[in-house]
């Protein structure tokens, strides 16, 4: 099973893609990185790029799920929320048009699973998917001065440099990858 896991957001996306067996009992490899979209692009521009990002990574991967995580309702921030809610009906548009299943779950549940608690900070999070996928330094590859370089991070690293969108992604697929495993590889929840 592939499980492409998103974490939505309108100028930086993560994704995080988990590769099981055939029995869904072992990871057997994982892909993560982000897309970031211009600040200067509109809005429209920005939904659309998530959009066809999206459908790419969906392809390219051969993608059997799609895993998003809800937007977090914060009131102080409420005009966020609606963005990013926006940001997330074009991916469901996006992943709708392939035929593949969408799961949401909420950011209390990933933290949760991945680091025990709901309340667990950014980098409690980074550090237990790290751990759990035996990641001790994740590998991104950015362009800096013109030119495509790999740069290598810390779990503590990645959140500090605003990357913290590739451990929230890779946490949100191993949230689904281990439902599927609870349930013996049966759909454990509707589709959304």
């Amino acid at each position: 099973m592939v499980i492409l896991g998103i974490d939505p957001a309108l100028n930086r996306v993560g994704y995080g893609i988990l590769f099981s067996d055939s029995k869904n009992e072992n990871i057997v490899d994982c892909k993560y990185g982000v897309y970031d979209i211009s600040p200067k692009d509109s809005t429209e521009d920005k939904l659309y790029k998530s959009f066809k990002t999206t459908q790419y990574l969906i392809q390219k991967y051969n993608v059997d799920e799609v895993v998003i995580e809800e937007a977090f309702h914060n009131p102080r921030r409420a005009r966020g929320g609606m963005v990013v809610r926006e940001v997330i009906g074009a991916i469901k548009v996006a992943v709708k048009q392939t035929g593949r299943p969408i799961y949401m779950y909420s950011p209390q549940t990933v933290k949760k699973v991945v680091a025990g608690s709901g309340l667990a900070k950014k980098h409690d999070v980074a550090y237990g998917i790290a751990n759990i996928l035996n990641i001790p330094k994740f590998k991104i590859e950015m362009k800096y001065r013109g030119e495509i370089k790999k740069f290598f991070y810390s779990p503590e690293e990645l959140v500090d440099r605003g990357l913290d969108h590739i451990s929230d992604a890779l946490s949100i697929s191993y949230c689904r990858l281990r439902e599927v495993q609870k349930n013996n590889g049966r759909v454990a929840r509707d589709a959304v």
